[in-house]
């Protein structure tokens, strides 16, 4: 049998003595006043505390709030033949774990010890569990913060005026699959949204090569189609099966009034020009790392543009929002806010529909808009 350390509080010394006979496979520790208990306790660090009610300088119930003050967390077996019930109800329950009265056998304090001492067993192990579980969670919470804060500065290589570009990002999880990458192109402005499927660490880490990807054909002075082209091979050759990209790219050309779109699985790009009219450009090719090891020209659309006109790209985790009322937001009620009021107001508009109506009984998804001037 293990010994365990037990803790009597007891001024009789001829029951503190049958105490200990009838737990004499354990460690007894005995004191008869609540300052010697208090001060034994705290050093003990008992796995049961045996208390009688009456002390040689004061009462069981003061011992007791005077070990849990000192941080003894151990269960309680209060020994008396002086509780009454309702004395149990006022106080008794809640500084003590069992009662046994008395006069007591040997058999009867064995019982009631082996069951408290059971108890003691299963909460300090499920402290145990609980400390390293925490343990494990602020590590990962440290190393999600460092990735994230990596995987920041890697992406913040883009080109993004204040001026003519805004951007909300909202992650679902410790790790997000969206993307926003900007640069310049010549005296043309090329960015790109992207959706990772997942929302996971492997999703984040796919924005890493699509971002050299992106940037490397901005440097390179690729044609739109080239660069679709070209970064749909190099990701279909990296990633899994199961992974692939939604993703728009666009390029607006300001000095001919012109802007190309891609899309690839993604949400309508909408346009909303200085007059209000919408315009929306749905997908016209699968995502990026669907196609592989077959030929693929991406199918670009070009549209006249005017300065003061808005386009708009977001992922599909605002349009699957749903509503409380269990219903999904779409691509219909998305364009019809972008449509209402002040073109000025309508990126502030979208935000205010994501937080507003998400219902958190679905799992959400990473989050992401963007507006770009003409």
């Amino acid at each position: 049998m293990v010994r365990r350390r037990i803790l009597v509080l007891e001024d009789d010394a001829h029951v503190q003595d049958n105490i200990r006979r009838a737990l004499r496979h354990h460690d007894v520790h005995c004191a008869s006043s609540v300052v010697a208990g208090t001060e034994l306790g705290s050093r003990l660090d008992p796995e049961v505390v045996i208390c009688d009610y009456n002390l040689a300088d004061g009462t069981g119930r003061e011992a007791l709030r005077a070990l849990r003050e000192r941080g003894v967390s151990a269960p309680v077996l209060l020994i008396s033949g002086n509780i009454t019930p309702d004395d149990w109800i006022e106080w008794a329950a809640a500084l003590s774990d069992d009662f046994l009265p008395k006069p007591f056998s040997s058999a009867q304090l064995r019982i009631k010890v082996q069951h408290l001492l059971a108890l003691d067993a299963t909460a300090r192990e499920a402290a145990r569990q609980y400390a390293e579980l925490a343990a494990v969670a602020e590590r990962d919470a440290r190393e999600a913060e460092a990735a994230n804060l990596l995987l920041g500065r890697l992406l913040q290589r883009g080109n993004f005026d204040p001026a003519t570009v805004r951007i909300s990002q909202v992650r679902a999880g410790r790790f997000g699959g969206d993307t926003v990458l900007g640069a310049q192109v010549g005296d043309r402005y090329r960015w790109l949204v992207g959706d990772v499927s997942g929302h996971t660490l492997s999703s984040a880490l796919v924005t890493i090569p699509l971002s050299m990807l992106f940037y490397g054909g901005c440097t390179e002075g690729k044609s739109l189609v080239e660069h679709v082209a070209s970064m749909n091979e190099q990701l279909g050759m990296l990633l899994p099966v199961s992974m692939f990209c939604a993703a728009v790219v666009l390029e607006l050309d300001r000095t001919r009034g012109t802007l190309s779109v891609w899309n690839g699985g993604a949400p309508d790009v909408v346009i909303r020009s200085t007059d209000g009219a919408m315009r929306r450009i749905p997908s016209t090719d699968p995502m990026l790392a669907v196609m592989r090891g077959a030929p693929f020209t991406p199918a670009i659309v070009t549209c006249d543009v005017a300065t003061g006109d808005r386009v708009f790209a977001f992922t599909d985790g605002l349009i699957d929002l749903t509503t409380d009322a269990d219903t999904v937001l779409g691509v219909e009620a998305t364009c019809a806010v972008i449509g209402r009021g002040p073109g000025s107001d309508a990126f502030d508009r979208i935000g205010d529909l994501w937080r507003n109506h998400g219902n958190a009984d679905h799992e959400p998804d990473d989050m992401t808009l963007v507006e770009v001037l003409v």
